[in-house]
């Protein structure tokens, strides 16, 4: 299962700069004031945030992961923008971080699992006119990237959760795990969930969604 898990892990990281890859369609930002994100919070084993508007109770046998262990992943994306006191809290990290994880969870025991990614948009010169699917356009340029992994791309659909309409992107990975890239624009975010499971084994994943839907 922990190879499954590090796969996992290679693919939600070639999140982090798809926007990078892709060209917006407009030719001129306008200057304009947008709210800032604040991270959600949880009590016990309930995930709470209330920027975004939803909420959700982990399932049996989930794990969170620590903002240490969020902080090594965000060091493993973006090392050379990090400073010694940045790496030393999580929060002060991520003010300057141009994409983040607001949230990962596992079951290591069936091979589900969620993250929520935070990508701030005003931080890539063009990148706040980029749509969903020029956000997902970069996902898939990423993937092309990626040695020792085949990536089956599926499809895209527009599934609709509490907080908004998001377009999802579904590809096979090696043929044992399928990833779901859900993907909305919000202000100067792309706000991300990254649902990936071993197929047919997918309860967990499906019990959060239906929470947040």
């Amino acid at each position: 299962m922990k190879k499954f898990f590090c796969l996992f892990m290679v693919l939600a990281l070639s999140l982090t700069l798809s926007a990078c890859s892709s060209e917006p369609k407009v030719e001129e930002e306008k200057e304009e004031v947008f709210e800032t994100f604040v991270r959600g919070e949880w009590n016990d084993n309930v995930y709470t945030n209330d920027y975004l508007g939803f909420s959700f109770t982990l399932p049996e046998n989930w794990v969170v992961a620590s903002d240490e262990e969020l902080l090594s992943m965000l060091e493993t994306a973006t090392d050379e923008m990090l400073t010694e006191e940045m790496k030393e809290q999580y929060d002060k990290a991520i003010e300057s971080a141009q994409s983040f994880y607001e949230f990962a969870i596992f079951n290591l025991t069936t091979g589900e699992s969620m993250m929520l990614n935070i990508e701030d948009l005003s931080k890539t010169v063009g990148a706040i006119l980029v749509s969903e699917d020029q956000f997902i356009d970069g996902l898939e340029t990423n993937f092309g990237s990626i040695e020792g992994v085949e990536i089956e791309i599926l499809d895209r659909e527009d599934v609709s959760l509490s907080m908004g309409k998001f377009r999802v992107l579904n590809v096979n990975v090696n043929d044992v795990m399928t990833q779901k890239y859900y993907v909305m624009k919000d202000g100067k975010y792309m706000v991300s969930f990254i649902v990936g499971f071993l197929n047919q084994t997918h309860d967990g994943v499906d019990s959060i969604l239906e929470q947040i839907q």
